[in-house]
């Protein structure tokens, strides 16, 4: 794939059409899509994903995306995180197809008294404390904790988050932005989850009030490619670790897996 046009601080933008071009159980379900009901951000949307997408098809997205939502409009600096969420959830919501992004998570309230409520919703990524690992990050995200909720006993309930529908586009959400207005800039082994492979990452640079977002995407052949906007350059490995990571996506090598661990 080539590089993609800095438009007026759309970098983010950029960032992430390049890491959903990557993400092949996502582009497969498009290939055979017929647009011609859609939207036009929809027709936009799909039309980036090919190698036949043009700079008049990144400026039609871009206008049409800002018009759409105002949260994204033209020279505002925004949130990549923001903007998947946005263009998945809005995609979905008007087409009857399999969301490969979407897995189920279940969180379970419960007391030593024997008290326990269970409550299951859909996902399309996982927003996780930055830790050292990714499996850290998963462990983290799924242990036991006590909440400042009683139960009828008295005794404080725990909270117990678990992952119980694993989906074919796995993305992890790290939390780097505190409540402080502080980046966390800890670095992140890119090890990977049980039967995933790390596709793409979307990076980000720079602090809360200011940055830059670049991506690295897993080519065909195994190579990995560095995006920023309109320049690329390919590279045959990754770090092991690194500070840049703010959104990371995997594909599943098998329609049945195990647990993630």
């Amino acid at each position: 794939m080539s590089g993609l046009p800095n438009l007026g601080n759309t970098c983010y933008i950029n960032t992430i059409l390049q890491c959903l071009r990557y993400q092949r159980h996502f582009v497969k379900l498009l290939k055979n899509y017929n647009t011609e009901n859609d939207s036009k951000l929809h027709k936009f949307f799909v039309e980036m994903m090919f190698d036949g997408a043009t700079d008049k098809h990144l400026r039609d997205f871009v206008f049409q995306l800002s018009v759409e939502n105002k949260e994204f409009k033209l020279f505002k600096q925004c949130d990549a995180h923001e903007l998947f969420l946005y263009l998945i959830d809005n995609f979905y919501d008007h087409h009857d197809m399999t969301n490969p992004f979407k897995g189920t998570i279940q969180s379970k309230l419960y007391c030593t008294c024997g008290y326990q409520s269970i409550t299951k919703q859909h996902f399309i990524s996982l927003s996780v404390s930055v830790k050292g690992s990714v499996a850290e990050m998963l462990d983290d995200y799924q242990k036991t904790e006590e909440v400042d909720v009683l139960c009828k006993c008295s005794k404080k309930l725990k909270k117990k988050m678990t992952i119980i529908q694993k989906p074919s586009n796995f993305v992890l959400h790290l939390n780097r932005f505190s409540n402080n207005n502080k980046k966390i800039k800890t670095q992140v082994k890119l090890d990977q989850p049980h039967n995933y492979k790390l596709t793409a990452i979307c990076n980000h640079t720079g602090e809360t009030k200011g940055g830059h977002y670049t991506s690295a995407v897993l080519k065909g052949h195994g190579g990995w490619q560095m995006c920023n906007d309109i320049h690329t350059l390919e590279i045959e490995r990754l770090p092991e670790k690194s500070h840049l990571p703010y959104i990371l996506f995997f594909e599943r090598y098998k329609r049945r897996i195990s647990d993630i661990k």
